[in-house]
């Protein structure tokens, strides 16, 4: 009679997904303050050093996790071919819609939520300084100056993670949280580019 107890032996990549599963089930749950590395273990029915073993740190592990469940295509390569704002706006967005109801709760908290690490806060800040960047340098091509620029990107990106954020929590569904906020935007620019004149 085979040992119940007996664990299956898994491939290194295979045990590491596995790992960021339980992760992701303990912050989609219960939120990224929840999870520990003792909570991974039991989630994934493995020791607590195993899972020291694969990630080092908490820290570790929620920066994998990040870089997971985020759509790491570098932003220029998903806008070619986009001809108009609009075309940008979307292609741009659209993966983080995508991640939001792919994970629902657990993409928008590891993006939203504070976290006790300084490091996987760099990580996030350094992430959003990266996609303000971009935006500041798209909006400068419609005709915003620097300040216009940096304050509707700033404005943007809050509305766009709010707008995600009803998609996670199913207030709304995504088609409309989706194009409300590009309604929106679209507006809001319109809007910034006649003052700018």
């Amino acid at each position: 009679m085979p040992d119940p107890k007996r664990r299956t032996r898994l491939s290194p990549e295979v045990r590491r997904d596995q790992l960021l599963d339980a992760a992701a089930t303990v912050i989609a749950d219960e939120g990224t303050q929840a999870m520990t590395m003792e909570r991974v273990a039991v989630r994934g029915g493995v020791s607590k050093a195993l899972v020291y073993r694969y990630f080092g740190t908490r820290s570790a592990l929620l920066v994998e996790l990040y870089e997971r469940e985020s759509d790491t295509q570098p932003l220029a390569n998903r806008i070619r071919g986009a001809r108009t704002f609009e075309d940008r706006l979307r292609a741009i967005t659209a993966p983080y819609f995508d991640a939001v109801e792919r994970s629902g709760l657990l993409f928008h908290r590891l993006v939203g939520e504070k976290s006790i690490e300084e490091d996987v806060e760099s990580f996030r800040r350094q992430t959003r300084a990266s996609v303000l960047r971009f935006w500041v340098t798209q909006l400068r091509t419609e005709g915003l100056d620097r300040e216009q620029a940096t304050a509707f990107a700033t404005m943007f990106q809050a509305a766009v993670e709010a707008a995600g954020g009803l998609v996670a929590r199913r207030e709304v569904g995504r088609e409309v949280a989706e194009e409300q906020f590009y309604e929106s935007a679209l507006a809001a620019l319109e809007a910034a580019k006649r003052s700018a004149r």
